[in-house]
């Protein structure tokens, strides 16, 4: 580069979701020239449509039409995955899944949300949903590990102060204990 050379030099913003298959400092993200000499990043988070669709998909959620709200959620990820909401549209899928029961599912969903997005704003609500979760589906060692790093993790987060108390079972050395 000439540095000499006076000519305006645009300020490129990396905005996204990692891409598939990069590094882990790959980032996804597509930039438009407009002419003006500075690339500008498209970005669904300018898109009008995108908080309407995210609000309407809500709206389902607190209706407890969790079917619907799935989809809804669904479309939003789908149509708008680099949206500032994304972290919370795939939290309230895992919390649709949670209310239905279907436990796996929501783990699958609260689990991606503390990968996709580990300094999002669900990220502790959702380790501490995934803790939840496990628990529920029996697995009370993969809780306790997931609860434990959510108090070291975000130790001073809500979810922190909120993790219940997992039951342990005791076990002898032989193996779980009886009754002689």
């Amino acid at each position: 580069p000439d540095t000499e050379d006076p000519t305006p030099r645009p300020t490129i913003r990396l905005q996204g979701v990692p891409s598939r298959g990069g590094r882990a400092g790959d980032v996804a993200s597509s930039f438009v020239d407009d002419g003006s000499g500075s690339a500008a990043p498209t970005s669904s988070a300018l898109d009008p449509q995108a908080k309407r669709d995210y609000d309407a998909a809500l709206a389902l959620v607190n209706a407890r039409q969790y079917d619907k709200a799935l989809d809804a959620l669904a479309a939003f990820l789908i149509k708008f995955p680099d949206h500032p909401y994304a972290d919370n549209a795939m939290y309230w899928r895992g919390e649709c899944y949670f209310a239905k029961g279907d436990y796996l599912h929501a783990s699958e969903q609260f689990e991606g949300v503390v990968t996709r997005f580990p300094a999002g704003n669900k990220a502790p609500d959702a380790m501490l949903k995934l803790g939840v979760s496990h628990q529920k589906l029996g697995n009370p060692a993969k809780a306790k590990e997931v609860f434990d790093r959510l108090a070291q993790t975000y130790p001073q987060s809500d979810a922190a102060h909120r993790i219940p108390p997992v039951p342990v079972q005791a076990t002898t050395p032989s193996g779980p204990a009886s009754e002689d």
